[in-house]
């Protein structure tokens, strides 16, 4: 068994992450602070994302060998779990895997302008979603589970409805060449 710490992870990943922001910023001609902080916002989620889905134990364990539980079918194991574990936990479940990924319906299209459209953010929810399923499907304690994807990817839809009633407001303000300028069509 192979058993990362979670610490090791992030350390790599801001560092990467740092790296590559500096040389962004070094190449662009516009330096706007506050995209910059949003950018960085949207990393942080990801490492959050990382924890909560992939370092459970404050770790990355992988176990090449052993049983691997999938679940194929569709809603099949949440119906079951509103069954046999009781209301309280199969909701925990449900709504914490569309609350997780929110964010990323969010922050897709109010940083690159060019992604505001729902088949991208079902895409991108779908995508990133199977990823984390296919890391899960090498670990010990997780179980890879196709109800995950369309819930997550459901979170993202919200995100993405979430983030066009926001726009739709601040459009409504004084704010909207601010909003323009700062996020829509930058990257």
């Amino acid at each position: 068994m192979i058993n990362i710490p979670y610490l090791y992870i992030t350390i790599i990943f801001i560092a990467i992450w740092t790296f590559y922001r500096i040389l962004v910023l070094k190449k662009s001609k516009d330096k706007n602070l506050l995209r910059e902080l949003i950018i960085n916002i949207f990393f942080i989620y990801f490492l959050v994302l990382i924890k909560i889905n992939i370092c459970k134990m404050d770790a990355l364990q992988i176990d090449l060998n052993g049983n691997k539980v999938i679940n194929y079918v569709p809603l099949v194991e949440t119906i079951k779990m509103f069954k046999d574990d009781g209301m309280r936990f199969a909701l925990y479940n449900v709504i914490g895997n569309i609350i997780l990924f929110m964010p990323l319906g969010f922050f897709i299209p109010l940083l690159f302008n060019k992604k505001n459209k729902i088949s991208y953010i079902v895409a991108y929810g779908a995508i990133i979603s199977t990823a984390i399923e296919v890391i899960q499907l090498q670990q010990t304690y997780n179980i890879t589970d196709i109800d995950d994807i369309i819930f997550n990817t459901l979170g993202a839809i919200l995100g993405y409805l979430v983030f066009n009633m926001f726009y739709k407001l601040m459009e409504k303000t004084k704010y909207s060449r601010k909003l323009k300028i700062n996020f829509l069509g930058n990257e």
